[in-house]
């Protein structure tokens, strides 16, 4: 076993996730350290209360505009593939 934590995550600047089921549990936690990680982060799930929640959290902790911006963590919150439509 190594000692690696979530402050080994090199610079994410630039980089995007698309995170399923982030509203709790392992989800959440990797959204929350890649948006540590200066990553912009699209949270996937299927409660779209539990994801406004996990967005508000995430925002909470990272109130940088650097690393979290509005924009940086958008709610893609979808529970069916054809759900999805052109905006």
């Amino acid at each position: 076993m190594t000692d690696w934590t979530t402050a080994d995550i090199p610079s994410l600047n630039g980089k995007t996730a698309v995170i399923t089921g982030a509203t709790g549990g392992l989800g959440y936690e990797t959204a929350l350290a890649l948006a540590g990680a200066g990553a912009v982060v699209v949270l996937t799930g299927r409660n779209d209360a539990k994801g406004r929640n996990a967005i508000q959290s995430i925002r909470a902790q990272f109130p940088d505009p650097k690393s979290v911006t509005k924009r940086s963590i958008w709610p893609a919150l979808l529970p069916w593939p054809n759900s999805l439509r052109a905006s």
